[in-house]
């Protein structure tokens, strides 16, 4: 939405949330009607739900969390890449000076940072190997303000 000019009302987000919920049951409902072998993660854990097996959903979640913290914890980079993701957060939506100049002369470029940002903490929260996929598009961000800065460096000012 922020890519067309348009601010997300609350009658905006409730029709992206039911639309999302939508396709998502959609989804589900395809999936659940596949053979037991063919269907996806998703279609398993309904299923589980479904059949009241919810001591198996939650040795599911907890196998998750354990190895997120094993990833986490393998070095001490996965600390800092946590640090820089909750400072780029922080800075993202409360821009100091570089990021103001990129805000105001790159309007899009920050738009696309603030997305590069989001998706990677939406990454750790639910993906397995969240903290990788984080780490990727967290180079991208920072290459983009990197570049900026440098690139801002060298401009002569009239």
């Amino acid at each position: 939405m922020q890519y067309v000019n348009q601010r997300i009302n609350l009658r905006k987000a409730i029709v992206l949330v039911i639309g999302t919920i939508l396709l998502l049951a959609i989804v589900a409902m395809i999936d659940l009607h596949q053979p037991a072998e063919l269907q996806s993660h998703l279609g398993k854990n309904l299923n589980l739900i479904i059949n009241g097996n919810y001591r198996e959903m939650f040795y599911i979640i907890t196998r998750k969390l354990q190895m997120q913290s094993r990833v986490i914890n393998y070095t001490i980079f996965g600390w800092v890449l946590l640090g820089a993701l909750l400072a780029s957060l922080y800075v993202i939506f409360r821009p100091g000076k570089v990021l103001s100049g990129i805000r105001n002369t790159f309007p899009y470029i920050y738009k696309g940072l603030k997305g590069l940002i989001i998706a990677a903490v939406v990454a750790i929260i639910f993906n397995d190997s969240g903290l990788t996929a984080a780490a990727s598009l967290f180079i991208y961000s920072m290459l983009i303000i990197g570049y900026y800065h440098g690139e801002r460096r060298f401009i002569p000012t009239r």
